[in-house]
Formats: C-alpha cells, sequence, structure tokens
C-alpha cells in the first residue's frame, strides 16, 4: 500500500519479495539516486526481471544468441527515503505482460532462492567428510516435511559450496594448500607430493601423485603427453599436467613424475 514505511532496505526488499513470490514473478534491483556527496540513498527502485527489453544492436555480430527472457514488463515499486533512513513505499505498479509461474514451481525463481549460512556450512562438511554435493543435497531436501521444497537448486549449492573454499583460499592460500595435501596423504598412503621455495621462502611450485595415477603409469605409460597450455591467471603460474590413453581409448590424468605449477 502506498506511505507504508519500513525500517530498512532488507525489510522493504523483503516486503515486494513476498508480494512477487506469492503472485508468481521473480524481481530484481533497478534504478536509485544517492545525494550528491554519494554517502545516502534518497530513492530506489525494484523491478520485474522481465522489465525491459533485450538490446538487439548488442547482439549483432555474435555468433551465438541466448533466449530472450525480457518482455518489457512494468510492473515495480520505488521506495523513498528520509533523512531518518526509513522506506517508504511511493509508487507501486502492478502490471504484468506475461505468464506467471505455476504455484508449484515459485520456489525455484531467481529471487527466491536464498540458500541460508548453516546450510552452505552443512555441506561444506558433509563434502568435507566424503559424501558428494548431490548427496548432502538431497539429504537436506529429505529432511523437510512433505510438500516442502529447499529454496535453491543444486546448482546454488554447488556455488555456495565453492564461494566458502575460495574464503578460506583468502586466508592463507599456501597454508591450505599445504593441509590439504597433508589430509589426501593421510586417506591415500600412496599418495605424494613435494614442492620448493623460491630465495625469500615463496612457494615456487608443486606437484602431487595419487596411488591410482602410478598404477594407472605402469598399465598404461606407453604413451605419456605433457601438456602446459593450461594457465591459472589469479596467480601467473603454469599448470603441467602429465596425460596418458588407457585402453579405452580415454585421455586421463598421469601424474607419474610431477604435477607443477611454476612462475611464469
Amino acid at each position: 500500500m502506498i506511505g507504508t514505511k519500513f525500517n530498512s532496505e532488507v525489510e522493504a526488499y523483503k516486503s515486494y519479495l513476498d508480494h512477487a513470490q506469492l503472485c508468481g514473478f521473480s524481481i530484481r534491483k533497478s534504478s536509485s539516486r544517492k545525494t550528491k556527496d554519494g554517502k545516502r540513498l534518497l530513492m530506489n527502485m525494484y523491478v520485474c526481471s522481465k522489465e525491459g527489453l533485450k538490446d538487439a544492436k548488442r547482439a549483432e555480430g555474435k555468433c551465438y544468441s541466448k533466449n530472450a527472457t525480457r518482455t518489457g514488463c512494468k510492473a515495480m515499486v520505488q521506495f523513498q527515503i528520509n533523512d531518518a533512513l526509513e522506506w517508504t513505499l511511493n509508487r507501486h505498479d502492478d502490471v504484468y505482460n506475461h505468464r506467471l509461474v505455476p504455484s508449484g514451481q515459485r520456489h525455484l525463481m531467481r529471487s527466491a532462492r536464498i540458500i541460508l549460512k548453516e546450510d552452505v556450512e552443512f555441506l561444506h562438511k558433509m563434502v568435507e567428510s566424503g559424501i558428494g554435493l548431490t548427496k548432502a543435497y538431497r539429504v537436506l531436501g529429505s529432511s523437510l516435511e512433505e510438500g516442502d521444497h529447499l529454496p535453491y537448486t543444486l546448482k546454488d549449492a554447488q556455488n555456495a559450496v565453492g564461494s566458502l573454499k575460495l574464503k578460506q583460499w583468502d586466508h592463507g592460500d599456501v597454508s591450505f594448500l599445504l593441509e590439504l595435501l597433508d589430509e589426501m596423504k593421510q586417506k591415500d598412503p600412496g599418495f605424494y607430493y613435494d614442492h620448493d621455495k623460491d630465495g625469500v621462502g615463496r612457494m615456487e611450485k608443486f606437484f602431487w601423485r595419487h596411488s591410482r595415477m602410478k598404477r594407472d603409469y605402469e598399465v598404461f605409460g606407453d604413451l605419456v603427453i605433457f601438456d602446459t597450455t593450461h594457465k591459472c591467471t589469479m596467480y601467473k603460474v603454469v599448470c603441467c599436467p602429465f596425460t596418458g590413453i588407457n585402453h579405452h581409448g580415454q585421455v586421463f590424468i598421469l601424474l607419474t613424475d610431477k604435477y607443477f605449477f611454476t612462475d611464469v
């Protein structure tokens, strides 16, 4: 209702998100306006995810094209923010020009998919324990009451767990790597790794090999390919895997001697 006040952006956004969920459409943030010094919001707008139209000029000359999902939908809300940081609804249009999502599929809408921190930590612990992420995702889903759904997809879970792993690396990449290699050594007695440091103590290169890779080399070591075309751009290093071909004609990794990263 026009004139409704909210104490924060979170409350204002959730209010429209709940409305969109009930109606059957996804939403996203749109335009906003700030004070001249850029320190405070004056206006913020949320629109239907199908607002606007695909820019045909930007697609010219591309060798591929994506399916057009924008329909020019006019559904939107606009909030005015005062000096007390109160969010007041001053505009609301409920005009749709597209089909609304059926009730049984609304939990899959992009704006409705929210993965809780507790779920991410649970999934990550399951993966660290050797349980596949897909199976862990199903375990979470089976714990719900009949008819309920997880408010996110398997892909969302994969992205969230991947982001958590990256954060762990950010807190000490080399230390985390060595701890990971030590854990792999404990799980696989035939696992082997080594690393070299430069003159100032920084890791310069490292390599590792699983026990299975050694066995594969003993059986299929007639042909070994050394490839240096892979590059990790974040650390400006080259990844050099040894690969081979088994009796089914399948390519697999053979780390018979080294699998190392070295400075470019």
